[in-house]
């Protein structure tokens, strides 16, 4: 079945290919080099690929607009690469418009940090899985939550991701595809006074095991999570086939070309 899904998938793709490699191919080297990078660390370490291959809903890099000197004097990355390979980006994306995905770049801040947080949304999973959880959407918002007009309102820019959300960790949690179980493990692992008289009292209650919470490594999916909940299991066993699709697919070419064409597929 897999392997049919993955042909398939590939001979799409060959139907994209053509203009997705006439623009690339007007494109400088430099920056032609500068796309490929940025699109490398966002695919490969951040996840993008689940959510642009699979249901994924949301996936999420953040960099600091000024990396912190102690990052620095530890020698680890700074973020000022990154987003002179994201300027490169931003100079060519309207060649490689998208129906189905929507990046968004999102500035937010710390108490000590200015972060920009760059999101890759599948407005198909976003949908589906808002109307699956629209009840806790609607409790965590105080509001009655729709899928399409949720979306609708972000890609149009009426509000921003973040404030649309609240910036809740339930529904951070859960549009990132680490099943509502854990989302809501994680959001009160050091507060759960915060809840004590909360109308989501109810649903922990009805839904949250007595097992010990403890971090679980998925494959390439990694998040803090309830090893023995079957939502759990699900998860990494989805991931894990996901993951092995996805591979299968960026082994038979260029790696670009196969991340845009698959961006910018039609309906």
């Amino acid at each position: 079945m897999y392997f049919f899904h993955i042909i398939f998938i590939l001979f799409f793709l060959h139907l994209q290919a053509i203009n997705v490699v006439q623009y690339l191919n007007s494109i400088p080297s430099q920056d032609r080099q500068n796309i490929e990078r940025v699109f490398i660390e966002l695919i490969k370490n951040d996840h993008f690929a689940y959510s642009l291959f699979g249901d994924k809903p949301v996936s999420l890099s953040s960099h600091f607009i000024l990396t912190p000197w102690e990052n620095i004097i530890e020698h680890m990355p700074t973020d000022r690469i990154f987003w002179k390979n994201w300027e490169s980006w931003k100079k060519y994306r309207d060649l490689f418009l998208s129906h189905k995905y929507l990046i968004l770049e999102e500035k937010s801040k710390t108490e000590k940090f200015e972060i920009i947080s760059i999101m890759m949304i599948n407005k198909e999973a976003l949908i589906e899985v808002v109307n699956k959880n629209s009840k806790i959407f609607s409790v965590v918002l105080n509001k009655k939550i729709e899928g399409q007009q949720f979306l609708d309102e972000i890609e149009t820019g009426k509000i921003g991701f973040i404030e649309a959300i609240n910036n809740s960790q339930i529904l951070w949690g859960i549009l990132l595809g680490y099943g509502t179980h854990n989302s809501f493990l994680y959001a009160i692992r050091d507060r759960p006074y915060l809840w004590s008289l909360s109308h989501l009292n109810k649903y922990l209650l009805e839904n949250c095991s007595d097992s010990v919470f403890m971090p679980f490594h998925l494959n390439s999916v990694y998040f803090a999570g309830d090893s023995k909940h079957p939502e759990t299991i699900y998860l990494k066993n989805k991931y894990k086939k996901m993951r092995g699709e996805i591979s299968a697919i960026y082994n038979q070419g260029d790696f670009l070309e196969i991340t845009l064409r698959q961006f910018t597929q039609s309906k």
